[in-house]
Formats: C-alpha cells, structure tokens, sequence
C-alpha cells in the first residue's frame, strides 16, 4: 500500500461527517499560483473556545454550534509525508462570498489543526462565481501522523459562527 493511500484511510471518518452538498469538483490551482499579498495572509490566529461530543461541535457555554447552510467545501487531499499528513482542501462562506471564517480539524478529542483558508483557489473563485478580491479560499494543514485517530472529524466555520462538515473528494 503507497505511503499516501495510507493517509486516505486515516481520514477515512472524514468521509462520514459529509454535507451531502452536491458541488463542482474542483481543481487545484493553488500549487502553481503566485503567493497571495501579505497583507491578506495577516489575519488573526482564530481563538474562539470550541468543545466536541462526538462528531458535534460545541461553544464555550456547551452548547452544540448551529449548523451553517452557508459553508461550500471540500478536503480534496491528504498525503503523508514522513511523520506528517498534509491535508488540502477549500472552504467558502458563499452567503459571505468570502472564505469560510475557520477550518477546524478535530482527532482523538483534540484539535489537531485549525486556521483560516489562506491558499489562493482562482478555480473556486470561477466555479462559485464570487468576487475575485480574494482568491484564498485553500487550506493546507501538516498534522502529525501520530494525532490522526477515530474519529476524525471536520468543520468549517461561517461568518456568523455556524459549522459545517466538509465533504471528502480525495482523488
């Protein structure tokens, strides 16, 4: 079994926690792009306390987090690269048209990663018709072999603070 089929089923739960949302599959044209402005990558780390049960989200008073009919997605690779998977996906905020407000990945009752979308996706930009002011709406996280485990699961966060699941379409 190759090293990077590996990582697909290590996030095989991923798969479990799908939207159903039916979205263009989309290309990645983030690897070849040209870096975005600095000034659009310096955004504050996101720092709102979140608690889990299982495969939900919840606030910092307990309660389970609203879900988002906003949130457009998808994880479209994950490859483990020694000690590493690195996961690579979009989120978008389509009643926003901009990108989601967080991606949140969560293993083992812990958050193993989370940040904004911060790669530029001129392909989402084109396929979801937004504005192109921005193009980031890529992420890309490296998480330690060793913090995957069940369950896996995943969320985007919108504007307004509702999460979404994002749906796995790793080729």
């Amino acid at each position: 079994m190759r090293l990077d089929r590996v990582a697909l089923f290590l996030l095989l739960p991923l798969l479990l926690a799908g939207c159903g949302a039916k979205m263009p599959k989309l290309g990645f044209g983030a690897r070849d792009s040209r870096p975005p402005p600095l000034a659009e990558l310096a955004q504050p780390a996101p720092d709102t306390a979140y608690g889990f049960c299982g495969y939900c989200l919840l606030d910092k008073d307990g309660k389970q987090v609203p879900t988002s009919a906003a949130i457009r997605g998808y994880f479209e690779s994950a490859e483990r690269k020694g000690d590493k998977v690195e996961v690579r996906g979009w989120a978008a905020d389509i009643e926003a048209k901009a990108p989601a407000a967080e991606v949140i990945i969560i293993a083992k009752g812990q958050i193993v990663a989370r940040g904004r979308p911060t790669q530029a996706r001129p392909d989402v930009v084109q396929a979801l018709q937004l504005p192109p002011t921005t193009q980031l709406y890529g992420f890309m996280f490296n998480i330690d072999v060793a913090q995957i485990g069940d369950p896996v699961v995943n969320f985007a966060i919108d504007r307004a603070g509702k999460a979404q699941s994002l749906e796995v379409i790793i080729r």
